[in-house]
């Protein structure tokens, strides 16, 4: 018996250990990955627009410098703050439709007042355009949408199997300092493994991914990893602190776990 009850501690020490390195992952992944800062910031950082507007000449009539002037930098940010709003509200659950509208009014005005309305380029565009009606897009969303509800479920999964585990370990541990070094053992294990992993991760990224990205990446790579390093250390120092702490319980008649 007294070997089974070993095995079955370590065992919960490892769940708590996994547990908690599950939850610095996915919480982080959640909190930081989707974050509309973030996102905006990864868009502006990756020079996306800028390279869509250089590209831009509606069919060769209009220049891109002209174009620049029609889509202004402010109507850009708004449209994009506004899309990015509505894809992580539906994919998170806070928004049961998925809204894609483009509302290019504005634009079209500017158009006017330049006196290039009747282009054939432009004449026929819509006042707005639902992205969400492209082949393929709201599809890509609805997974996207999918992969999140997993994660949120496995944030929840991580904090009942550590709280779980953390429970059984004080029931089944035989003395007071057991019961509180074991638990602490696990935080410490799971707070370590995750901070190794946000450090892999980042020479990963750095060494492989190719130049132009990185800067992109990095906008949201950079936040989320700070995330996974802060819950880490915060468990690997409550780790830390208990088995302390341990150290001063009262020597138990009982035999230690």
């Amino acid at each position: 018996m007294g070997v089974q009850r070993r095995i079955a501690l370590a065992f919960l020490v490892g769940l708590v250990s996994l547990s908690t390195f599950a939850f610095c992952v996915s919480y982080s992944v959640q909190s930081v990955g989707l974050d509309e800062k973030v996102w905006l910031n990864a868009i502006e950082e990756s020079g996306a627009v800028d390279q869509l507007l250089a590209h831009s000449g509606l069919g060769g009539q209009v220049s891109p410098e002209l174009v620049k002037r029609i889509l202004s930098k402010e109507w850009i940010d708004g449209q994009t703050k506004n899309l990015v709003h509505n894809v992580l509200s539906y994919v998170k659950g806070e928004s049961a439709n998925l809204e894609l509208i483009v509302d290019l009014t504005e634009p079209k005005e500017r158009l006017q007042a330049l006196g290039l309305g009747q282009l054939d380029a432009v004449k026929d565009v819509p006042d707005r355009i639902d992205l969400a009606q492209r082949p393929g897009a709201k599809e890509g969303v609805d997974q996207f949408r999918q992969y999140v509800q997993a994660l949120q479920t496995a944030v929840m999964a991580s904090i009942v199997m550590a709280l779980l585990s953390i429970a059984a370990l004080v029931l089944w541990a035989k003395d007071a300092k057991s019961k509180v070094r074991l638990p602490s053992t696990g935080l410490m294990l799971g707070g370590l493994n995750a901070l190794l992993l946000a450090f892999v991760l980042g020479e990963v990224i750095q060494k492989n991914l190719p130049s132009e990205f990185q800067v992109a990446a990095q906008a949201i790579i950079a936040p989320l990893l700070g995330s996974v390093n802060t819950w880490a250390a915060a468990f690997v120092v409550i780790g830390v602190l208990g088995l302390a702490a341990s150290h001063w319980f009262v020597k138990n008649d009982s035999k230690a776990a």
